[in-house]
């Protein structure tokens, strides 16, 4: 599976506007994101600050696995910060972090449940060329923890190169139902309740020693696709503000035409982009110069399949994600 990747721009919100919300998750984009309305289960969005649950075990060539602070952001929000270090080669396994749930506090996810999860990338102290991250979950099916050999354990590889090295947030996002299947019981299928997350650095490919400094933040299951994550930049112009927004999709659900409202601070290019449920890119809705203030662009439905859909915008450093049921 490849996970659906979005990065964050690196301009600064001054102001963050929240539209519709169900539940709000403040989280950090070189200012911040709000989580737009969705059926979504948090694992942890690290807001109070308190890692003390997660637990660091050593890898093959890394000791300690890694270093862990905390980081206040401008918007108030939290995120935790790893330091990883060791030596470099193709086969390193630097460690990881596991936060290992209580009987009685395990995770009930949503239908068809996606694992998503934010990583930031430091350019400056980052020496590694290439590494692998690896995200694991474990079910309880009887409410007595994870038991090797009768409940399943699955895992999304995930591989990020020297480019993904640039400050930026990005959010990773894929179908549980896509994880690979480790084989350690049970019917193949993540069905019970979430007993443990699980995070790795792996296949870490560098110099010797090497270090790799990421921050991590909300980490969540979403039903029926990534979590739909929307930003609204304001800017300052001779003492106005003007917002750069991305609407919701209507009608939704639709089975013909589709309306996506949004509005720009600036003239200049737009491009509005329509995804699967995997990822792929379907349409290009919009590419071209496009004046201040509001806008919306439409399209048929035609020779696409029932299921859910996901639109990008980005203009002027923004970038907006929303999600649009089809129904055939």
């Amino acid at each position: 599976i490849v996970p659906l990747i979005t990065q964050c721009p690196k301009e600064e919100f001054t102001v963050i506007h929240v539209t519709r919300p169900l539940l709000l998750i403040v989280l950090i984009c070189a200012g911040s994101m709000p989580l737009d309305a969705q059926d979504v289960v948090v694992f942890d969005d690290f807001d109070d600050g308190d890692w003390s649950e997660w637990g660091l075990f050593e890898g093959n060539r890394a000791e300690p696995a890694a270093e862990i602070s905390g980081e206040e952001a401008e918007q108030g929000s939290f995120y935790l910060s790893t330091v990883w270090e060791g030596a470099g080669s193709s086969s390193v396994f630097y460690g990881g972090m596991f936060w290992n749930l209580e009987d009685t506090e395990q995770l009930d996810l949503p239908l068809d449940p996606w694992v998503n999860i934010l990583v930031r990338h430091h350019q400056s102290g980052t020496t590694i060329e290439q590494y692998t991250l690896e995200l694991t979950v474990r079910e309880d099916l009887d409410g007595n923890g994870w038991t090797d050999g009768a409940e399943d354990t699955h895992r999304l590889d995930t591989i990020f190169g020297a480019d993904a090295f640039n400050n930026e947030w990005t959010l990773v996002s894929a179908p549980l139902r896509d994880f690979i299947d480790l084989k350690t019981g049970g019917n193949g299928v993540i069905d019970g309740p979430l007993d443990e997350f699980v995070v790795v650095i792996s296949q870490v490919e560098g110099p010797n020693p090497s270090t790799l400094v990421l921050d991590l933040d909300f980490i969540a299951f979403s039903g029926g696709g990534p979590a739909s994550l929307t930003m609204t930049a304001v800017l300052e112009e001779e003492g106005q503000p003007q917002a750069y927004s991305l609407g919701q999709a209507f009608p939704n659900p639709s089975n013909s035409t589709t309306v996506i409202p949004f509005q720009l601070a600036n003239p200049g290019q737009v491009r509005i982009e329509l995804f699967d449920a995997l990822g792929q890119r379907v349409r290009v809705l919009a590419a071209g110069d496009r004046p201040a203030g509001a806008g919306r662009v439409s399209f048929v439905t035609d020779g696409l399949a029932t299921g859910s859909y996901f639109y990008r915008m980005e203009a002027g450093g923004f970038l907006g994600v929303g999600r649009v049921l089809l129904l055939r």
